[in-house]
C-alpha cells in the first residue's frame, strides 16, 4: 500500500460500504496517520429520500456503512457526494477528447466525474479506489463447489451449500448447490436450455449481444461480432465458469482501467490508483485455493477475516451488494422529453446510422415503462441498451464533427 500513498498533495479514496474500497481505506488511513496526514473519502449516494427499486435485493445508499467505517478511523474525512440534476449526457465533449472513446459505464460517469471535480477543487491529486478487488482480494470463491463436485466430494459440497444457506447468503442449500455447483459443469447447450426454461432473456436470444447493446444487426454481421467473440473466447451469455481461476486471469489481463485513469489524470489533474490491481497482490490471490475464499459458507471469506478489527462488524457481516448509481432510472426519466430530439440528431449522423439500431432505441423511448426498473428485462433495455446507445451515438456524432 505504501507505494500507492506517495504524493505531494493530500490523498483520497473513492469508498463504498462494500469490502474492496473500504479495505483500501482501512489500510491507508492508519499508514497516513503515522505520517500525521488525513485521508479524504468520497462516497456516491443517491438523492436524499431515494426509495426506488433496486435490483437483486441489494441496496442503493451506502451511508450507514461508510459512516461506520469513518467512525473507526479518526483521520478519515468522509464526504457524501450527491449529483442531483445531473445526467450522463451532460458535457460529454471533454470526456471524448480526453478518453478518445465513449464512457462505457454510462450511469457511473456522473458520480465519478463529480468526485474527481470535487477532489481537484480541494487540491487533491491522488485518488485510490477498490478496483478490481472482486477479482483479487475479495473473490467470492465461486469455483469451490464445481471443484468439489468434479473431485467427487459431494458431502463437502453439500455442507458448504448448507452453511451458505444458514448464513443467509443464498435462499436455500439446494439452489446454491445446483446454481453454483452443478450448472457450471453442464455442457453449454444444456445450460442454455435450462436458462430458457427459466425465462431468462439472455439465454433465449439467438443474438445475445442484442440484449446488451443497441448495435445495428447489419453492422454486427458486417463486423463479424459472433465470430470475433468466439475467436477470443468471449461468452455473451455469461455462463458461470467451472474454471474460475482462468476466468479471473482473463478478466484481469483485459482490464482497461489504465486508459480511463490516464484520461482522468489529463482531464482533472487527479491520479487514480488501484492498489488491489497490484500485480503482486493479484498473483498472490490467484495462487490461493478456493477454500480460502469460500469457507464455512462465507463468500469472500479471506478479506472478511483479514479486515477484522479494521472494518466495522456490520460491514464484514453484510452479504448484500450496494448498487452504484441506484437512481439511474430517475435521471434517465428526467431527460426523457429530450430524447426524441437526441435521436433526430443521431439520424443525421452517418456513423450513428450505420452502427446503431436507432429505430429500436426510438421504440424504447416511445414505450417508456411505468415501473419494473429493478427487473432484468427493463434494466437491459434502458440502463444497458438505451443509455449505452445514446452514449455511443453522442461519441460518433462528436467524432464525425472533428473531421
Amino acid at each position: 500500500m505504501g507505494d500507492y500513498l506517495r504524493s505531494l498533495t493530500p490523498v483520497a479514496v473513492m469508498m463504498s460500504g462494500g469490502l474492496d474500497s473500504s479495505s483500501v481505506a482501512a489500510i491507508a488511513a492508519p499508514l497516513l496517520k503515522q505520517r500525521g496526514e488525513r485521508l479524504a473519502a468520497f462516497t456516491e449516494v443517491p438523492r436524499a429520500g431515494f426509495d426506488g427499486p433496486v435490483r437483486g435485493g441489494g441496496y442503493g445508499d451506502e451511508t450507514p456503512f461508510v459512516q461506520a467505517i469513518a467512525a473507526m478511523h479518526d483521520n478519515l474525512d468522509l464526504s457524501l457526494i450527491r449529483t442531483d440534476g445531473r445526467t450522463f449526457l451532460d458535457d460529454l465533449d471533454p470526456i471524448f477528447s480526453h478518453l478518445d472513446a465513449p464512457f462505457r459505464n454510462t450511469s457511473n460517469s456522473v458520480w465519478i466525474r463529480a468526485i474527481l471535480q470535487e477532489a481537484r477543487q480541494r487540491g487533491i491529486c491522488v485518488m485510490l479506489d477498490g478496483a478490481p478487488g472482486n477479482l483479487t482480494t475479495s473473490w467470492e470463491g465461486k469455483g469451490l463447489l464445481p471443484e468439489l463436485l468434479r473431485r467427487g466430494q459431494w458431502a463437502r459440497a453439500v455442507r458448504e451449500a448448507r452453511a451458505m444457506a444458514r448464513r443467509g447468503a443464498v435462499p436455500s442449500a439446494l439452489r446454491v448447490l445446483v446454481g453454483q455447483g452443478i450448472m457450471p459443469l453442464l455442457p453449454a447447450w444444456l445450460w442454455r436450455a435450462i436458462e430458457r426454461l427459466r425465462g431468462k432473456d439472455l439465454a433465449a436470444s439467438a443474438q445475445p449481444w442484442r440484449v446488451w447493446t443497441a448495435i445495428n444487426p447489419e453492422f454486427a454481421i458486417a463486423q463479424r461480432v459472433d465470430e470475433r467473440a468466439r475467436e477470443v473466447g468471449h461468452d455473451f451469455y455469461f455462463r458461470p465458469p467451472a474454471d474460475c481461476r482462468k476466468i479471473r486471469y482473463k478478466a484481469l489481463s483485459e482490464q482497461d482501467g489504465g486508459v480511463y485513469n490516464a484520461a482522468f489524470r489529463s482531464m482533472f489533474g487527479v491520479d487514480s490508483r488501484c492498489p488491489l490491481a497490484d500485480v503482486r497482490l493479484a498473483e498472490f490471490s490467484l495462487a490461493l485455493p478456493e477454500e480460502q475464499q469460500l469457507r464455512d459458507g462465507q463468500p469472500r471469506s479471506l478479506v472478511r477475516r483479514a479486515m477484522v478489527g479494521r472494518l466495522p462488524p456490520e460491514v464484514l457481516a453484510n452479504y448484500r451488494r450496494g448498487l452504484q448509481a441506484a437512481d439511474w432510472f430517475e435521471r434517465l426519466t428526467s431527460v426523457r422529453h429530450t430524447l426524441p430530439a437526441e435521436l433526430d440528431r443521431l439520424e443525421r449522423c452517418d456513423l450513428a446510422c450505420r452502427a446503431l439500431d436507432l429505430a429500436r432505441m426510438r421504440r424504447l423511448v416511445e414505450d417508456w415503462p411505468d415501473g419494473g426498473w429493478d427487473t432484468d428485462h427493463v434494466t437491459h433495455e434502458y440502463n444497458c441498451l438505451l443509455e449505452r446507445g445514446l452514449m455511443v451515438g453522442r461519441f460518433l456524432r462528436w467524432f464525425e464533427e472533428q473531421k
